[in-house]
């Protein structure tokens, strides 16, 4: 079967909106004719009577009403793939990967987010979830365009645009033992008790300096922030997490600061990188838009 090309659709379309020849031939700026033999080629191709030709003012038939809803999704889906072919002429990436510290707050990204998504882009963007080291890895190994780290290695193939730090705050349950001691723990007193991280375990073994890392005998590895959260207010161990995720927890004096000798905060500078020859609309929105709302949080 021969279909009808987009023009006869768009015909059929307009006379069926407008109730006439003449009018849609006005809005379509072609003569009566050619709308005329536009929705005849239609009619004849379908084999199918689109409009009641008996009355005055054309009424479309039943059958035809049914064609009608699958022109316009045909012509919507049209009108939607030129506007994508001239948005990636334009620079627009067809694809944008963004590897992230699962650290950062979840509400300036999900904001920065459907910002972008509101200038209606034909950019598909896919969101990745790493862990200080794991994240310039992912971003390296899966070859993605952006990356928001704190553990950041730059041998001049990236640029780099630096974010607001993110506080972290030591804490333990409000029972646990690390709170009944008469003086601040030391780094020797928290290797007695069960340390909670969110890092891969070679991490640990290559950074014992790191001032959120104590070196416990026991150590148990969770798979993120809001687990460690968990883990944290059923007691099975103290450790770092970040202040906006801790907030609510504090003020209700479930979760509470260890009085560390060498403070129960830390600050951590996470940055935003992506390679030097790097260039699109998508990544150059994306970027100011994560940089905006990380900004304001």
């Amino acid at each position: 079967m021969t279909l009808p090309t987009l023009d006869q659709l768009r015909a059929f379309d307009a006379v069926a909106r407008n109730g006439g020849l003449t009018a849609a031939a006005r809005e379509l700026g072609r003569t009566t004719p050619a709308v005329s033999y536009a929705v005849g080629q239609v009619e004849q191709l379908s084999g199918i009577k689109l409009f009641d030709r008996e009355r005055r003012r054309l009424a479309i038939t039943a059958e035809g009403r049914l064609l009608l809803a699958e022109a316009r999704k045909v012509l919507r889906a049209a009108d939607r793939f030129g506007s994508v072919c001239s948005r990636v002429a334009e620079g627009w990436e067809a694809e944008l990967r963004v590897v992230l510290d699962g650290i950062v707050p979840q509400g300036p990204i999900l904001n920065a987010l459907h910002r972008f998504g509101l200038l209606g882009a034909p950019t598909r963007v896919q969101i990745l979830v790493g862990f200080l080291g794991d994240v310039q890895t992912r971003f390296e190994r899966e070859h993605c365009d952006l990356m928001l780290a704190l553990d950041l290695e730059n041998d001049g193939s990236l640029r780099v645009a630096d974010l607001p730090p993110i506080e972290m705050v030591l804490l333990a349950h409000r029972k646990h033992p690390l709170h009944a001691r008469p003086q601040p723990p030391s780094w020797a007193d928290l290797r007695e008790f069960v340390e909670l991280v969110v890092v891969q375990p070679e991490q640990l073994a290559r950074r014992p300096s790191d001032p959120l890392f104590h070196g416990s005998d026991q150590v148990f590895q969770l798979p993120d922030f809001i687990a460690k959260r968990e883990a944290l207010l059923r007691g099975i161990g103290y450790g770092w997490l970040p202040r906006h995720l801790a907030e609510g927890e504090m003020a209700r004096r479930r979760l509470v600061p260890v009085e560390f000798e060498e403070g129960s905060t830390h600050a951590l500078h996470p940055r935003l990188a992506w390679r030097v020859e790097s260039v699109g609309k998508a990544l150059e929105q994306v970027r100011e838009l994560l940089s905006d709302e990380l900004s304001q949080s």
